[in-house]
């Protein structure tokens, strides 16, 4: 299973938070729109993306770090990053409209801001390092 888990890791594409974002804002929209079923279940779904992206990305900190920091730095995938900031925004959004829970959305609020923080200033300053 590690095995298996690490392997996707490995080359884990930069932008895949976009899945947790595009899922919220779907979410979001359907709540508002009186589909209170669909809404609920996409928040049910994103729980699902969010924690398992979060787990891939873990792992490909941990053992695949240097690729990481390859990734983050390079003008072409490392705006990817930024979908990870945008993906934790818009799921705390989710979380708090859709499903009412308020006290995991302020955790992923202020964790958007440290990895807006560490993802900007990686990106621009180690992009431009030789």
């Amino acid at each position: 299973m590690i095995a298996f888990l690490k392997q996707r890791a490995e080359h884990l594409f930069t932008g895949y938070f976009a899945l947790v974002m595009a899922t919220g804002a779907l979410s979001i929209a359907s709540y508002l729109l009186g589909m209170q079923l669909a809404a609920k279940a996409l928040v049910f779904i994103n729980m699902i993306n969010y924690a398992g992206l979060w787990l891939l990305t873990l792992i490909r900190l941990r053992y695949f770090f240097r690729k990481v920091v390859k990734d983050i730095t390079s003008h072409s995938s490392g705006p990817g990053f930024f979908t990870l900031v945008a993906g934790t925004s818009v799921f705390g959004s989710q979380l708090i409209i859709v499903a009412h829970y308020h006290m995991f959305s302020w955790f992923l609020w202020f964790l958007a801001i440290i990895l807006w923080f560490i993802i900007m200033y990686t990106f621009f300053y180690g992009s431009h390092c030789p």
